[in-house]
């Protein structure tokens, strides 16, 4: 990991806020400290995304958890803020997670050609937003 080569550098800017779309954020974890923006919880429409599962926490530690507080982890970017963006409830989260299992682990293509493309990089997926 060459992470703290890069910290040397940059830890980060609170001018950038990272969107953790995921099941939410736990909001009083003490690694957010400060730099928790306003979300949105799509699930129970409303705007405290509480985290219900711990994934989308875990997500968000490894992208902008506080560093150097004596904690033993720190984010990839510890200046950056999070936007805890709710849109998978507990439920959701292992259902997308065995269905995942299942299909790549169990039933995946024996060859290579048989594998599907994808048509854009994960990055480049596009959203629409619509509104509430």
């Amino acid at each position: 990991m060459q992470a703290p080569a890069a910290w040397s550098i940059s830890t980060g800017s609170s001018s950038v806020v990272i969107a953790i779309i995921d099941t939410g954020v736990d909001l009083p974890n003490l690694e957010f400290a400060g730099k928790i923006v306003t979300g949105c919880d799509f699930v129970n429409r409303d705007d405290s995304a509480q985290d219900d599962n711990g994934h989308g926490t875990h997500v968000a530690g490894i992208a902008a958890a506080l560093g150097n507080n004596g904690s033993h982890m720190a984010g990839i970017s510890w200046g950056a803020r999070v936007m805890p963006l709710k849109v998978l409830s507990s439920e959701w989260q292992r259902l997308l997670q065995r269905s995942f299992r299942r299909h790549y682990l169990c039933g995946r293509p024996r060859r290579k050609s048989d594998q599907p493309k994808p048509r854009w990089p994960l990055a480049h997926i596009p959203a629409r937003w619509s509104g509430r």
